[in-house]
């Protein structure tokens, strides 16, 4: 079975003043091809691929609460290409750049703007990270959810991928004699009041009581 590292060899032997380790990026899905990936599994339809050197990409790390996923990249992408419908498995979390806030994870106050989205994730690559080209971001996310009684909408900004249902309500004011819950804007389902708010997989909710 042929693998992507496999046209890393015959490169080498071609092009051999090309000293540095290549890469292979997708233009099309704007990623790394793994080099352990075998070739026919992982192109179904017709791809163009740019052989790039291994010193021009970077790791990126984000982060949400206790849970952090690494993606390789080229230093030139900016993070709204990085991160704009990127599904992030390792966090459970379907990103997109609208309710969302990231921070440098060594400058927590620093919350990046929508114009930082369109740097060059390289500009964030502090001295003290050149010998391990490695970004850290932390995520937080941002939950909107809307009062069925009064049709307030109440934004909340999670830090914790472990906070649940229940932590979450306790922070809406509500009378002590209503019973709470959650259900999505889009279907009658409702939320268990254990169950953390990331695995509802929904940003947009309605606060309800009987």
């Amino acid at each position: 079975m042929t693998k992507w590292q496999h046209i890393e060899l015959w490169r080498r032997i071609i092009l051999p003043e090309i000293e540095s380790p290549c890469v292979l990026w997708d233009r099309n899905k704007e990623i790394i091809v793994h080099e352990q990936d075998s070739i026919s599994s992982s192109v179904t339809t017709e791809t163009i691929l740019d052989g790039i050197t291994r010193d021009q990409t970077i790791n990126i790390i984000f982060s949400l609460g206790t849970a952090s996923q690494q993606i390789h990249t080229l230093k030139s992408i900016t993070l709204g290409q990085l991160l704009n419908n990127r599904y992030l498995p390792d966090l459970n979390l379907n990103i997109s750049l609208y309710n969302c806030q990231l921070t440098l994870s060594k400058t927590d106050d620093q919350i990046l703007s929508e114009d930082d989205f369109q740097n060059p994730v390289e500009i964030y690559l502090s001295n003290d990270d050149d010998h391990d080209e490695i970004i850290h971001f932390r995520i937080s996310v941002l939950i909107k959810i809307l009062k069925n009684d009064d049709k307030q909408e109440e934004t909340f900004l999670l830090k914790d991928n472990t906070i649940t249902i229940d932590q979450l309500l306790q922070q809406i004011e509500m009378a002590d004699d209503k019973y709470q819950y959650l259900t999505t804007n889009d279907t009658p389902k409702i939320f268990s009041n254990n169950q953390t708010i990331f695995n509802a997989q929904s940003i947009k909710c309605i606060f309800k009581d009987i």
